[in-house]
């Protein structure tokens, strides 16, 4: 799993009660918002979003599993089976 580095301290913005934020103005995610807090990039090699990452409450995680694939590549890797 790809899991991104926590942003550098006293970059904190207030639209988060004090997570670390990004100062660049990228937006990521499902929400289009800057990164703060810990984030996790899905792990599928052919995956549409492979440029993306996403926060992991957004995407209703609470910790970094081993793997985890995007609602995208779920879907397809389910429909192989």
């Amino acid at each position: 799993v790809a899991v991104s580095p926590t942003p550098p301290l006293g970059t904190e913005s207030e639209d988060f009660d004090d997570q670390e934020t990004d100062d660049s103005g990228q937006v990521y995610c499902i929400c289009r918002q800057v990164s703060h807090g810990e984030m996790i990039a899905c792990d599928a090699e052919d995956c549409p979003n492979s440029d993306e990452w996403f926060h992991l409450e957004c995407v209703g995680l609470k910790e970094v599993p081993k793997d985890w694939y995007c609602k995208d590549c779920a879907q397809k890797k389910k429909r192989k089976k």
